[in-house]
């Protein structure tokens, strides 16, 4: 299955991966192995994104400082630059290979509505 870059872009994606909630989840043997499996390559390609994000932002952008915490700014000439190269980047598809969870495996477990479309490419709803 492919999934674009742009859908692990989201803090609200990041921020369920990053919590590992659903890793701690008690699964079938089997399915909990490749959960943990696609999880770990989720958050690689998490990390992927986050350092071309950041290369982008130090090529076109120069770094500022705001309310006293370091920022990155793109100057109003490098933005159509910078929004070109970062589209084309959020638009990579990444080939996983990974068999679909159906909701059901959760058993009792309940997921959250933000955990549910942060993993939607990998669940199956019945």
């Amino acid at each position: 299955m492919k999934v674009q870059v742009s859908h692990f872009a989201s803090p609200a994606t990041q921020a369920v991966i990053q919590a590992n909630r659903i890793a701690q989840l008690p699964l079938q043997p089997k399915i909990a192995f490749n959960f943990l499996k696609l999880l770990k390559r989720i958050g690689e390609e998490v990390n992927s994104f986050e350092a071309a994000r950041m290369a982008a932002f130090r090529k076109y952008g120069r770094e500022v400082e705001a309310n006293g915490q370091q920022m990155f700014e793109v100057p109003k000439a490098n933005m159509e630059e910078f929004q070109n190269a970062m589209k084309e980047f959020i638009e990579v598809e990444i080939e996983f290979s990974f068999e679909p969870i159906k909701l059901s495996d959760f058993g009792d477990e309940k997921l959250s509505a933000q955990e549910i479309a942060a993993l939607e490419p990998f669940l199956i709803v019945e």
